[in-house]
Parts: C-alpha cells; sequence; structure tokens
C-alpha cells in the first residue's frame, strides 16, 4: 500500500558546544584559547533523520534534544470510503537522552471502514496504539552505524471482524526489536536497511490474528539541502505470522512501501 504523511514537528535542543573551553598551551607555544569555537545550532529536522514514519534508521537525536511531532498517515482518497478517504493520525515525542540513548513515546489512532471489502463488507474499524520506545547506538563510524530500537505497545483492533467492536477483547501487549544499519553513502545520502519483529496475539476472540512477524526493512534519506528531505522505505515480512487481512479474513504477508 502506498502512503501519503503529512506532519508538523517542533524541535527543542540544548546548544551543543565545544567540550573543553578551556586555553590550551602546547611546548612553548602562546596561550591557544578554543572560545571563539562557533556552537552546533542546527535543528534536529537538518541532520539525517532517526525514524522515517514507522521505519527505523540507525540515526539518533543530538543529546538534549526534544522533537515533538503530530500528523496524519493518508491512504488513497479515491477508495470506497468517503470524505477524504483513510487516514492514520499520529502523535508522541522522542528525547535525546545522551548521544547514544534515546526515549520516546508515540500515539497512534484509526478509525474507518478497510480500503476494501472483507467477507463481502466494509465493517468499521478501530485501532488505537500507546507505545514507548528505547534507541540505543552500538556501533558508529564515520560512514556506518548499528543501534537497537525496543518498544512495548499497548494496542486495541475494535472491529466486527473479530468480534471485539464494542469490548476490550482485543486489548493485548505487543513487543518488538529492530536493529537497523545505516551507510551514509554520501553526506547527503543514506541508505538504511532494518531487520525486526514484532510478537501481536495470535488470535482475537478465537479467530486468527497477526501472530509474531519478523521482517526486513530497506530505505533511503536523501537531504540535498539541510532543510530539505525525501525518503523512501519498504518492509517486506517474512512470518510466520502476517502483516495484512486479506478480502476473506485470510492473515496473509504483504510488502508495504512509503515514500
Amino acid at each position: 500500500a502506498g502512503v501519503i504523511t503529512a506532519w508538523v514537528g517542533l524541535n527543542l535542543a540544548g546548544t551543543a558546544w565545544a567540550e573543553d573551553m578551556r586555553p590550551v598551551k602546547t611546548g612553548t607555544d602562546p596561550v591557544v584559547s578554543t572560545s571563539d569555537a562557533s556552537p552546533d545550532m542546527r535543528s534536529p529536522l537538518e541532520y539525517h533523520p532517526p525514524k522515517l514514519f514507522n521505519f527505523n534508521t540507525a540515526n539518533l537525536l543530538p543529546a538534549r534534544t526534544l522533537q515533538l511531532s503530530v500528523g496524519t498517515h493518508q491512504t488513497d482518497p479515491n477508495g470506497p470510503t468517503s470524505g477524504t478517504g483513510n487516514q492514520l493520525y499520529f502523535g508522541g515525542f522522542e528525547w535525546g537522552l545522551s548521544d547514544r540513548v534515546q526515549l520516546g513515546l508515540r500515539y497512534q489512532y484509526f478509525e474507518d471502514p478497510p480500503g476494501y471489502p472483507i467477507n463481502g463488507t466494509y465493517p468499521p474499524t478501530q485501532v488505537m496504539t500507546f507505545s514507548g520506545s528505547a534507541k540505543v547506538k552500538l556501533y558508529e563510524t564515520a560512514r556506518f552505524s548499528v543501534a537497537a530500537v525496543g518498544s512495548v505497545e499497548q494496542f486495541w483492533f475494535k472491529s466486527a471482524l473479530f468480534n471485539s467492536r464494542n469490548d476490550r477483547s482485543s486489548e493485548q501487549i505487543v513487543p518488538s526489536l529492530h536493529i537497523p544499519f545505516t551507510l551514509a553513502a554520501t553526506p547527503n545520502l543514506q541508505l538504511h536497511l532494518t531487520p525486526s519483529v514484532s510478537v501481536f496475539a495470535d488470535s482475537i476472540n478465537g479467530i486468527d490474528f497477526y501472530g509474531t512477524v519478523a521482517s526486513l526493512g530497506a530505505g533511503f534519506s536523501w537531504k540535498p539541502t539541510e532543510r530539505w528531505l525525501a525518503f523512501g522505505s519498504v518492509l517486506v515480512p517474512f512470518g510466520p505470522g502476517g502483516n495484512t487481512i486479506s478480502n476473506t479474513q485470510a492473515i496473509v504477508r504483504t510488502p508495504i512501501w512509503t515514500v
């Protein structure tokens, strides 16, 4: 499925001054001061991103940086639903605890019929998630980095498909782990590869659900200037569970691409 994302971000950062501002003396040389070193005043949005919507990269926010985001993920507005089509609304924040550790909270909400008939109908469906995450830099060189991202998500899937429309029987805890690898092909272009696994319930009210899903994602992010970003990604699930409910309500595996 292709999607379009619209979002607004606000970033607050502590100034990244040089670590040691004291005068330096070498041999018989006169005192040399580093006090006129320029601070890094860039917004976090001017760096390569730590995440491409739900696709993790190995980048982290700078230390003492807070990034707030709110927006919508828009699917094809020409589908069978009225108005502007199906949207996923989201909001949250991420905090650079240090240059090697990042913490985050995120909320996502969807309430629309599916974009295609399932068992011949378009049942109203509500999906909500509230998640906390931690990201740690494992390895880094000038061009290559590796990180680990763990999250725990409170997940609801309310739909007549699972006899869960008017109760909390679909409520579940979903843990996930992502290991993103990022290569800086050029100063402006990064390539990303992210294996991951998420553990959903195998069933809801006795009806098959997603189960455990291992996936491999690949993507790129291109920043021609500090204030422009273009990106794309594809996520390919391998199972043993699935990531899609088919038109016969079977749980299947479908690649997901985002640009």
